[in-house]
């Protein structure tokens, strides 16, 4: 059984090593094969990688070559079950976080090719459906996205980034920061550092304003609790759940977004993510991944007992952003009443004297006069969702919208 193992072995890396000069000598379009069958043999190459023979070189190899099978002529292969998401997240994440590692140790600025654009989409897209899997289940996989995130922490450590185009930064720290609560990975004081300098760069340009709010929602999941007895902390993590919430008001309510929305139905920078980077999932795919998101934050947080937090300041914030996260998701922008609605709410609740149980109940007054749209969704975000649950619907509506649905998508219940 050992030498008909090693013979299996043998003739897989034999079979990589063809496939491999093939596409050096751009013949792939000129050949016929089954791909489900080396999709088998990649599989299969993977686990024993991750078991056994760590060898990333191979697997480099092979995600070289399936980047080539993808974007070849003929190309009829789909991933279309999350087993293959996971196995293409995993050889993709291999061979960037080994790229990442040579370019680092050069100090060299990073290539950012078509192809591993497509590859961190892929590996993004991963992430996403990665907090609805049982952690121990995939360990193999999330060691290899760990080792990945902090390749590129590295990286980012030795060179800046902010020599590459606006897309491509915006992509690395979506990515980057999408890291860490998908992977359990905490935020330190010098990932925040370096988010406020790239940011000082990308907030000069008014048509990134939500695209800004985005990566700071993903920051804010790792220091929104509030449950600190640290006061100096407290309010630190307060005022940045404050600010992250009126620059989103007012990225949701801009001119340049809205018309952009109307007239194209797209978000700047995401115009042709699926038709270019994206089309080798397929639609069901997309639509499962998304759909089990949107009940899996709903299922973890059906038994939670809601917060004893006072501070009727945050209840408040906690409210509007309850309203804001049902606005964006049913309707994706804000008109001039409702933003300078939810602007006066805001203002308003900085003014709060002391705790005053009747001062809340005007407040959730003045929220229903913004929609007075009454059901169990809105109640169930209001008394049981903490703020950083929010956040995390907020998330996955704007990963719906933009980037791997349509601007139509919404999650039922909201």
């Amino acid at each position: 059984m050992k030498t008909f193992a090693a013979d299996r072995e043998y003739c897989a890396r034999l079979l990589f090593m063809v496939f491999k000069m093939i596409c050096h000598l751009r013949f792939l379009d000129e050949i016929r094969f089954d791909s489900n069958m080396l999709y088998d043999i990649t599989e299969t190459t993977l686990l024993r990688h991750v078991n056994e023979t760590q060898d990333s070189l191979l697997i480099c190899k092979i995600s070289k070559i399936w980047s080539e099978i993808f974007n070849s002529q003929w190309n009829i292969f789909e991933i279309d079950n999350v087993d293959k998401l996971i196995v293409f997240a995993a050889i993709f994440a291999i061979e960037i976080s080994n790229y990442f590692e040579k370019v680092g140790e050069s100090s060299d600025e990073i290539n950012m090719t078509r192809n591993k654009k497509q590859k961190l989409y892929i590996i993004y897209f991963t992430l996403v459906y990665f907090q609805t899997l049982q952690i121990e289940e995939y360990t193999g996989l999330g060691a290899i996205l760990t080792n990945l995130h902090s390749s590129l922490k590295n990286y980012m450590e030795k060179v800046t980034i902010n020599k590459l185009t606006i897309e491509n930064q915006i992509l690395i720290l979506e990515y980057y920061f999408k890291n860490f609560a998908t992977l359990n990975i905490r935020i330190s004081e010098q990932d925040e550092i370096l988010f406020e300098r790239l940011l000082t760069n990308l907030s000069k340009i008014p048509r990134y304003k939500l695209h800004i709010s985005f990566i700071a929602s993903l920051i804010l999941l790792d220091i929104s609790d509030l449950s600190v007895e640290n006061q100096a902390q407290y309010a630190y993590r307060f005022g940045r759940i404050k600010s992250f919430m009126r620059d989103l008001i007012m990225a949701l309510s801009d001119e340049e977004y809205i018309n952009k929305l109307q007239n194209e139905k797209k978000l700047f920078l995401y115009e042709d993510l699926k038709d270019n980077y994206l089309w080798i999932i397929s639609p069901d795919l997309f639509q499962g991944v998304l759909e089990k998101c949107g009940i899996h934050l709903f299922y973890v947080n059906e038994n939670m007992i809601p917060e004893n937090i006072e501070n009727e300041e945050y209840i408040i914030i906690k409210q509007i952003m309850t309203r804001i996260v049902r606005s964006f998701n049913k309707s994706m922008f804000f008109d001039k009443n409702t933003s300078e609605s939810y602007l006066k709410m805001f203002d308003d609740s900085a003014n709060i004297s002391p705790p005053s149980t009747s001062y809340c109940h005007t407040y959730e007054n003045l929220l229903d006069q913004v929609d007075s749209t009454e059901n169990y969704g809105r109640r169930y975000l209001l008394n049981v969702m903490t703020f950083r649950e929010l956040l995390r619907l907020f998330i996955l509506v704007y990963e719906m919208k933009f980037m791997f649905a349509d601007i139509d998508s919404k999650i039922d219940g909201l």
